[in-house]
């Protein structure tokens, strides 16, 4: 009979036994390398008969163990040979063909000299009979991402577009978006581009539309699909998948917009279904569309807040904390904006101990953003659970967000006796804690300091472990003494102390307070002066010695500090002094004050509601890199008169929307701001220069484009006018003209805009207009005025225009419910006050 052959387990312990006798003599010697290691298994099992269970089992071990070898970066190539042999004999075998093309598309990675003989594998099995073997050797050979090999990687997927079989061509769509990474003008000459446009125009199939979607949607090419497409979508959507069916409400949301109020309901009717869905994704994306198509609309908007509600607090109160955790991210920025309808979930964030931390401090948050001066003190109460949980971080963030409250709600009865409990408690990170939202309190509250600046004066300072902590013990010393009998004494003792016993705080030597932390040594001087103010006599020594340290510190600024003190307290005395320096406690709440983000930080993640941003509580190219992004460079254009944009990274200025061949990515600089007021300021020869928005980048203006040159020429007005103006000392009345000239088919950059924006900062008139009904079409409304709509959001538009006589207008209008903010800059006075006046009007009679 046959030798009986080996198993992959077998060969593994016979090859480790051989290693540990051949070592018994003292020196280690290896049977074999890991090559031929594999290779001899696969010669055995190629010598078998592929179609029993067991050789198939053996074989997939085989190839487990080859892969395990090559991530670990041994060079696995040699094997090509036997391990398409090997393969060959189990074609029927899907795992074991899955394995094969995985180790294939690294061998051809590594080693340039088998790649072809790869390429030829792929390309034979494109024509296998079975659609998964077709549909795998496409999806392969687009992974291979090897330059050398894309031209005959692009006839296989334009093959594969038009295959009898939906997921060959699912596979396909997806390997366009891989080819147009790779090397984009051939992928577009070669009409791949435009075959998944028919695709996506024709195609039955729900899984290949979706993928279409997908490709179509990340080249920005969507303006493809007419209203009727994406009406017959809806009608279907139903039969996607899970994932079509939120990469759809995605879509929809971008690039559809019901044009009549009929229209409007009967779309959300049709997806009402996605509320009541088994898959939170889906629950989140059609809330997402909903509250999107009715923002403008006061009523529908309340009604689709009430209507989401329910699946919302079901998923809080699953079992799955990374859903829960994302949707009350999604609640928390819907709250900030309408707090009222969510009121009702402050019983669905109780504490409970099984809850992850990320998921209890997300419960704190949504606490704080849902807490009135009505549940002011249950919300504290459910805190204060919080805070006896046993992981610090969850217990100090709750005592942070207990002095929230009582700041948010203006009232701070009941709740800071409370906190007083935690002065005395035995984890020292909660004493610190609490002595930090003291301060933030005592900020707010300046007529607290009765109840609270004793008790936070009899703590421990050494058993005050975060240098943020030892700040606002000092602060409270040095802004409230005159209510601590002992206060220049103690501020005395934490001054001369050298050693705080610390860790990574603490250095010893002469520096005020022996400590290392910025934060403590600026407390220690301002609160010294400020003591001594108030308590000359007393505070001298003090006062002293922290100023003459204070001069020799190695922190210049800490230098600068105390050099402005000395020449205070010289200059205009101790009472002159006081007056300058014991302002008022501000309403500004520090760290732990909660100070909400501002409305157009919230407009910005209300638009990218359900993606990161909302955990990230920035805007998403604050953490996307421009050049992760694939360029898009198709034209687009919106279906319906909606006023969602087409491309919505966000609804700042430096994320202006493209319409109609408006400048591309490319003039895009930095991220953009929180204010639109708070861009970098250069002058429009700087910008011309260098048009990355860094000088150091381009060396000689020379190397700026002529598009942001020109972009800057039209926004800055005619050259020629402006030039014969000036050198005109009787200027004529034309010059004066405030009439708007037509714009046609403008081109302005993004970074033009914006650089403009900036510089007309100090020329901005600002009013507010109620709008005559809902808005609809307001850009094309607004454009009759021969201003020139730049870019929108669902909440914002941008205009610009230009007088007859070379004079800019820069125009901004947002919108709230029925409510219109308008926001004109423009050198010229009366051409802003007259397109203030014709706004106004068309407003009114909107």
């Amino acid at each position: 009979g046959s030798k009986r052959v080996k198993s992959c387990a077998q060969l593994e312990y016979d090859d480790t036994m051989a290693g540990y006798i051949g070592s018994r003599g003292g020196t280690r010697r290896r049977a074999r390398g890991e090559v031929n290691e594999i290779r001899k298994a696969l010669d055995q099992l190629c010598s078998k008969d592929g179609r029993r269970p067991e050789v198939v089992k053996s074989k997939r071990e085989c190839f487990q163990k080859l892969i395990k070898y090559m991530t670990t970066g041994i060079d696995m190539s040699a094997l090509f040979v036997p391990a398409m042999k090997c393969c060959a004999l189990s074609k029927a075998d899907l795992p074991l063909k899955k394995m094969l093309y995985l180790y294939l598309r690294s061998t051809a990675r590594q080693n340039s000299s088998v790649s072809l003989l790869v390429v030829q594998t792929f390309l034979n099995d494109t024509n296998d009979v079975d659609p998964r073997i077709r549909g795998l050797a496409v999806r392969s050979m687009c992974s291979l991402r090897v330059a050398e090999l894309l031209e005959s990687v692009l006839p296989v997927v334009s093959k594969g577009l038009k295959d009898p079989h939906a997921y060959v061509r699912e596979t396909s769509v997806i390997g366009v978006l891989k080819c147009y990474e790779q090397d984009e003008e051939k992928t577009v000459s070669l009409g791949l581009i435009d075959d998944v446009k028919g695709l996506a125009t024709t195609e039955r199939d729900t899984q290949v539309i979706t993928s279409c979607l997908y490709v179509l949607r990340e080249l920005g090419a969507l303006h493809c699909l007419s209203r009727q497409r994406m009406i017959s979508f809806m009608n279907n959507v139903r039969s996607f998948s899970e994932w079509g069916q939120c990469l759809l409400m995605e879509t929809l949301l971008e690039h559809y917009r019901p044009e009549t109020e009929a229209e409007r309901f009967d779309v959300l009717e049709v997806l009402d279904f996605g509320l009541n869905h088994t898959n939170s994704a889906v629950i989140m994306a059609t809330a997402k569309l909903f509250l999107h198509y009715t923002a403008n609309y006061k009523d529908q908007y309340d009604q689709v807040i009430r209507l989401i509600l329910g699946p919302i607090r079901t998923l809080i109160m699953g079992r799955e904390p990374e859903v829960a955790f994302a949707v009350l991210c999604n609640v928390q920025v819907l709250a900030a904006r309408q707090p009222e309808p969510f009121r009702v979930m402050v019983s669905d964030i109780f504490y409970r101990p099984e809850d992850t931390r990320y998921l209890k401090i997300a419960k704190l948050e949504l606490m704080v953003a849902l807490s009135c001066l009505e549940n002011a003190f249950d919300t504290a109460e459910e805190a204060f659970e919080y805070a006896r949980d046993f992981d610090d971080d969850v217990a100090s963030h709750a005592v942070a967000c207990i002095s929230r409250i009582a700041i948010k709600v203006g009232s701070v009865d009941g709740i800071l006796d409370r906190l007083l409990l935690f002065l005395n408690h035995r984890r020292q990170v909660l004493v610190g804690e609490t002595v930090i939202a003291f301060a933030a309190a005592l900020h707010r509250f300046p007529d607290a300091a009765d109840i609270c600046v004793p008790s936070v004066s009899r703590v421990d300072y050494g058993s005050i472990e975060s240098s943020d902590a030892r700040a606002a013990y000092i602060w409270v010393l040095g802004h409230f003494g005159q209510l601590v009998q002992d206060a220049p004494y103690i501020l005395e003792g934490i001054s001369d102390e050298g050693d705080l016993g610390v860790g990574d705080d603490v250095i010893r030597g002469q520096e005020i307070g022996g400590d290392a932390s910025g934060k403590v040594k600026h407390a220690i001087l301002t609160a010294a002066v400020e003591l001594f103010c108030v308590r000359p006599p007393e505070c001298l020594p003090l006062v002293k010695g922290v100023l003459g340290r204070a001069l020799k510190d190695p922190d210049h600024i800490l230098r600068e500090k105390a050099a402005l003190y000395a020449k205070l307290l010289e200059g205009i005395g101790v009472d002159g002094t006081r007056e300058l320096i014991r302002l008022p406690a501000s309403s500004g709440t520090g760290r732990d004050g909660g100070a909400e983000a501002s409305q157009e930080l919230q407009d910005i993640l209300f638009d990218e509601l359900n993606t990161l941003s909302v955990v990230y509580g920035e805007p998403s190219n604050t953490f996307i890199a421009e050049e992760s992004k694939i360029k898009r460079s198709f034209s687009t254009d919106s279906l319906g008169g909606g006023d969602v944009p087409i491309d919505t990274e966000d609804v700042g200025i430096d994320s202006l929307i493209d319409i109609g061949g408006i400048a591309g990515a490319e003039d895009l600089g930095i991220g953009a701001p929180s204010n639109p007021d708070e861009f970098s300021f250069v002058s429009s020869e700087q910008a011309a220069a260098h048009p990355t928005g860094d000088p150091q980048m381009v060396p000689t203006p020379a190397c700026a484009p002529s598009s942001l040159i020109d972009d800057f020429e039209l926004l800055m007005g005619d050259a020629d006018v402006a030039n014969a103006n000036a050198s005109d000392p009787n200027p004529t009345a034309s010059s004066t003209s405030h009439e708007l000239e037509p714009i046609g088919d403008v081109h302005v950059g993004q970074e033009a805009f914006r650089q403009q924006w900036a510089e007309l900062q100090t020329h901005s008139m600002q009013s507010a207009s109620q709008l005559g009904s809902s808005p609809t079409d307001l850009d094309r409304h607004i454009e009759q005025a021969n201003l020139k709509c730049i870019g929108k959001s669902p909440t914002r538009f941008f205009f610009y225009g230009r007088s007859t006589v070379g004079g800019v207008v820069l125009v901004c209008i947002t919108l709230s419910g029925t409510q219109a903010t308008v926001d004109i800059r423009s050198q010229d006075g009366g051409l802003a006050a007259s397109v203030k006046d014709t706004i106004d009007t068309l407003l009114c009679v909107l």
